[in-house]
């Protein structure tokens, strides 16, 4: 068997999937392929030698040679960039390696696959772990729940001519009503959207914000009804 550097397809491989920094290439190897050409680099060449010929520095060569410490089932969810889809990111693992225990780190492992933990809440996670006589569960759990959770809305921006606008101020001044809360009942009963608790008025426009499913039922009604935009205020007040 030739050596790693007298295979040119190989060696390439190599190579080309450690040095493309800024150069729009995709990685012919994945994380675990790359660490395993090291190894075998390390061996046939000596770790000295295997500095001249990737252009990686001595931590990052480590990092690599980290992953082939965890099992095989783990190995295989390691890819390249961020944690995601169920997939293992190649900087969240390295910093999980430093865990000892082999049930710590498949624990870990499994979380951060299926919460597609950043590498920033893994780093977090490992070092409170190792300084604090914890469970590395109760260490999970207390610092994913901090998340901010993120939720997508639709603003929807509904003008209304002047004429309009007065027939809905004195509408609401009517009911005991404010305009926001009028504008939010009229969707419910014309468009049958329930569940709106934003809507301000600014100027000649009425800003509402919508969940996904609000919206597309939103768009929907006001293609049945045919309703260009500055008469969708009088088809609510209608």
């Amino acid at each position: 068997m030739s050596k790693l550097v007298d295979d040119n397809v190989e060696y390439a491989k190599l190579l080309s999937s450690v040095n493309i920094a800024k150069t729009g290439l995709k990685r012919q190897l994945s994380p675990i392929q790359v660490a395993e050409h090291i190894e075998r680099l390390i061996e046939e060449e000596g770790m000295e030698n295997t500095l001249m010929l990737i252009p990686l520095k001595q931590k990052l060569i480590s990092d690599f040679r980290i992953l082939l410490t965890f099992p095989e089932t783990v190995q295989d969810l390691i890819i390249w960039g961020a944690s995601k889809d169920g997939a293992l990111g190649f900087s969240v693992c390295v910093f999980i390696g430093p865990l000892k225990k082999t049930e710590d780190r498949d624990l870990l492992c499994k979380e951060a696959a299926n919460k597609s933990l950043l590498v920033t809440e893994v780093k977090e996670i490992v070092k409170f772990f190792r300084e604090h006589d914890v469970s590395l569960i109760d260490v999970i759990e207390n610092i994913t729940k901090s998340r901010p959770k993120i939720t997508h809305s639709y603003m929807v921006v509904i003008s209304f001519l002047k004429d309009i606008q007065k027939k809905i101020t004195e509408l609401a001044k009517n009911s005991n009503q404010s305009i926001e809360e009028l504008i939010i009942m009229s969707m419910n009963k014309k468009f049958q959207i329930s569940g709106i608790t934003t809507a301000v008025v600014k100027g000649e426009n009425i800003i509402l914000e919508m969940n996904k499913e609000q919206y597309i039922h939103y768009k929907t009604k006001i293609k049945e009804n045919n309703l260009e935009f500055d008469k969708i205020t009088e088809f609510l007040v209608s």
